[in-house]
């Protein structure tokens, strides 16, 4: 990977969502991994969703979806 992906932990960190949160807006589609390693399972995300992150945190509540995601 390059110096413009993250480990999720370190994502999470610089964002401030937890790994639990991160798993969370992943399986709702509000915050999807750049890439998963398909060995490993290790999930990465870009710089440039950092705000898209922080969007996600400020949601909040169970209401806030994607349009994408199934109601």
């Amino acid at each position: 990977m390059t110096d413009s992906f993250f480990l999720a932990g370190r994502f999470g960190a610089a964002t401030r969502l937890s790994p639990k949160a991160l798993r969370l807006y992943a399986e709702q589609g509000l915050l999807v991994p750049a890439h998963v390693d398909p060995v490993t399972g290790y999930r990465y995300y870009a710089a440039e969703q950092a705000g898209r992150a922080r969007l996600s945190q400020g949601c909040g509540n169970w209401a806030c979806r994607s349009p994408e995601s199934p109601a």
